[in-house]
This record gives C-alpha cells, sequence and structure tokens, in this order.
C-alpha cells in the first residue's frame, strides 16, 4: 500500500469505529440509528477495495495504533455526539481534499460518505449552531493526523 492508501485506510477505520461506538450508545431514534448503519455499511465496503496488507503496512498500522491509544488514555475529556461525528466529517474531508482530481471513482466514493456524515451530523445539531462541537471535532481530528503522520 502507499502512505495515502494507508491514511485512507485509518480514516475508514476510524470513521467506521466512530460510528460503532455512536450506534452503541441507547436514546437514539430510529432514523439516526439507520443512518450509523449505512455509514457503517459503506466504511466496511470501502475498506474491502483496498490490496492485502504486507508486513510494513502491519508494522504502520500497529504503530498508528499505539499512538492512537496513548493519546486517547491521556484525554479525559467528553464529546458530544456531534462533536464525534465532525470529527468523522474532517477526517474525511480532508482525504477528499488529498485525493487527486483523475482519481474520480475514489473521490466520489469519500465525497459520498462526507455527505452522509454531514445528513448524520445533522441528526444532531440540526441548526448547524453548536460551534463548540465543530471546533472540538475539528481539533481532535488534527490530533489523529498528526499521531498517525508521526
Amino acid at each position: 500500500m502507499t502512505r495515502k492508501q494507508r491514511r485512507q485506510y485509518l480514516t475508514l477505520h476510524s470513521v467506521r469505529e466512530l460510528v460503532r461506538g455512536l450506534a452503541a450508545q441507547s436514546g437514539l431514534e430510529s432514523k439516526t440509528r439507520k443512518s450509523l448503519s449505512r455509514i457503517e455499511t459503506r466504511c466496511t465496503a470501502m475498506l474491502g477495495a483496498f490490496p492485502d496488507f504486507t508486513a510494513a503496512d502491519h508494522r504502520y498500522f500497529i504503530q498508528c495504533a499505539d499512538n492512537l491509544y496513548r493519546a486517547w488514555e491521556k484525554d479525559e475529556e467528553t464529546h458530544s455526539y456531534s462533536a464525534f461525528v465532525n470529527i468523522g466529517m474532517t477526517l474525511v474531508a480532508d482525504q477528499v481534499a488529498a485525493i487527486p482530481a483523475k482519481a474520480v471513482c475514489v473521490r466520489r466514493e469519500f465525497q459520498e460518505l462526507e455527505g452522509m456524515l454531514f445528513t448524520l451530523y445533522q441528526h444532531f445539531d440540526p441548526e448547524i449552531e453548536d460551534a463548540q462541537a465543530m471546533n472540538e471535532g475539528e481539533a481532535v481530528a488534527l490530533d489523529f493526523q498528526n499521531l498517525v503522520a508521526a
């Protein structure tokens, strides 16, 4: 896998796990649960399109997982649902920006995933006015990207 593919893989895997974590919460509306299920299905399908891993890929993923786990243990903040969704939106938006224009199919799939995440975000913040959740999500996504790039 190329470095770009590795980052795409980690982004998709992270978004899928964020969505699974949100789906495990009680008290969500049925339309929100259906949206979470659709996003998880799309992420799983997109992950299935990646080539087989090499030993170098495994080492990279293990190193990233260790970095993320250490950072997660230090983070004592609790984030709102909309902040978690914004983390995923920010990660996917950054991947869309990094995909070259000639990779039309991949770009379109990531853009559709971004649209699905935006729709999910509107379930938690219909007026799109929770600036604190947006800022939290972007800050956590930036930390994630720095850890993955390390």
